[in-house]
């Protein structure tokens, strides 16, 4: 009665285990959802700023459309295209963390069929939770990356936007 409940109670710890593993999988999977959104958001909304800010740039500091000239002595016009260029990097950085990676899938579905078959449910259970467990830790390391990335393009597409703005007040006060 004694190998009984021992037996029932591993088989519940295990099966405890699993569950727990499972439920990370799950969340770093909501996780990598998340932070592609977030950085498919920065892309779209830092393209289309950017793209305005440097038609602007180009009609505010170049002169006329057709003698497009730079000044490169002016300090406005360097900091306002300095601050286009940060928004750039920052839709680079969000890419770079868009940028596909390699997921491991677990269970093997061919391991489970030609392995796993005549093993016992409690064998099954405790490597299939190690194999989820390695998959969680591989996907916790690149979806940390991934929101490492998002945190520099976040701050740069701030710096680019007090920089950019900073520029135009500035030219804004001393235009003749």
């Amino acid at each position: 009665m004694v190998d009984a409940s021992k037996h029932d109670d591993d088989r519940d710890r295990d099966e405890l285990i699993f569950d727990l593993i499972k439920r990370r999988v799950e969340t770093e999977l909501n996780r990598t959802n998340n932070l592609d959104s977030k950085a498919g958001s920065i892309v779209g909304f830092v393209s289309i700023l950017a793209g305005l800010l440097l038609g602007g740039g180009s009609l505010l500091f170049g002169g006329q459309m057709n003698n497009l000239h730079f000044d490169l002595t002016d300090i406005k016009s360097n900091l306002y295209f300095f601050g286009v260029a940060l928004l750039l990097l920052s839709i680079g950085l969000s890419l770079f963390a868009l940028r596909v990676r390699k997921w491991i899938a677990v269970p093997n579905v061919t391991t489970l069929i030609e392995r796993y078959t005549e093993l016992s449910y409690e064998e099954v259970l405790k490597r299939n939770a190690g194999e989820m467990a390695r998959s969680v830790t591989d996907s916790e390391k690149q979806n940390n990356a991934k929101g490492r990335y998002l945190e520099y393009s976040w701050t740069l597409l701030i710096l680019g936007l007090i920089i950019t703005f900073t520029s135009v007040i500035l030219s804004s006060y001393t235009s003749d």
